[in-house]
């Protein structure tokens, strides 16, 4: 497919306002870093900011449409990002399940629906959903960002593309990293191997002047790991997860469910932030001690942190 011509003065404007400023820009933002190391976690926090439009990291968010479409490869991501983002997610991720295709017939079909349905942002969970590719050919790897591209430069939707890195120990660079970095405008490389989710995460692009972020991610949320009194036990360190968490809680659970923490164990199993009845009734306590719960004969009540 030849794409449209046109004369100099009538070229379609491209977008230019940054989704996250100085982070997730306008065309194709690589996130890279070794598995496990929560870079869907990042990309899904990420997605609700745009989907809220709230500050990400103290960063403004300037996405032209508060939807975000999805496409996974990975088996179960599609309850893996259901968990994580929960009712935040307000119902406005499209999930697309991944396909290989390269056609730009396909990918101009794919855009022609993410227009009809006004996302604003597009998460490619991940690069090496394309493995019987070999990417690190150039040729092979400049398909992906082929066809990617027909979504963006076509219609104008800003792309976060998933990339792992090499497995050499503490590398955060995306593997087949000269492909990538030539046809991404914008590199984040998240790196660290903290249980506590401490990460660096290192942006690199022509466009905007290069930093290192200390943040921390957890499943509820990312957050500047400066903000953290790293002396504080990981029950301090989680308040906000918890806020969050109860405050879900109260959203969710019926009359009869406040009346005792042994009703409301299992209102924490349906939303899925605990496995079994020891764990919640362990949690709603703990949140009781936190003062964002408040237990009386009458039942449970927000405590006074809760509105804080």
């Amino acid at each position: 497919m030849i794409p449209n011509a046109y004369w100099l003065d009538d070229y379609p404007a491209p977008p230019t306002d940054w989704v996250v400023e100085g982070l997730i820009c306008p065309y194709i933002t690589v996130l890279s870093g070794q598995p496990k190391v929560r870079k869907s976690t990042l990309a899904a926090h990420i997605a609700l900011a745009v989907i809220n439009n709230t500050p990400f990291l103290g960063k403004a968010i300037n996405a032209r449409f508060n939807k975000v479409a999805w496409i996974g490869f990975d088996p179960g991501w599609h309850n893996e990002l259901r968990t994580r983002c929960g009712d935040n997610a307000k119902n406005s991720i499209l999930l697309q399940p991944g396909f290989t295709s390269l056609s730009l017939n396909d990918w101009t079909q794919l855009g022609e629906l993410l227009t009809s349905q006004q996302i604003g942002l597009l998460v490619v969970d991940h690069l090496y959903g394309y493995a019987d590719l070999q990417l690190n050919d150039s040729n092979d790897a400049k398909k992906v960002f082929n066809a990617l591209n027909v979504i963006n430069e076509r219609y104008g939707i800003p792309i976060i593309l998933i990339a792992h890195s090499p497995k050499s120990f503490g590398s955060a660079s995306a593997a087949h990293s000269n492909i990538i970095k030539s046809s991404a405008r914008v590199l984040l490389e998240l790196k660290g191997e903290a249980k506590s989710g401490a990460r660096t995460l290192t942006v690199i692009g022509n466009e905007i002047e290069g930093e290192k972020l200390s943040i921390r991610i957890d499943q509820s949320f990312t957050e500047f790991l400066s903000k953290i009194d790293e002396t504080q036990s990981r029950q301090d360190r989680d308040f906000k997860g918890n806020l969050e968490r109860a405050k879900r809680f109260f959203a969710e659970a019926t009359p009869e469910e406040f009346l005792s923490i042994p009703k409301a164990a299992p209102v924490l199993i349906r939303l899925k932030v605990s496995k079994n009845l020891g764990s919640s009734k362990k949690m709603l306590r703990r949140w009781q001690d936190k003062k964002l719960i408040e237990v009386t004969e009458a039942g449970i009540t927000p405590g006074d942190n809760y509105f804080t």
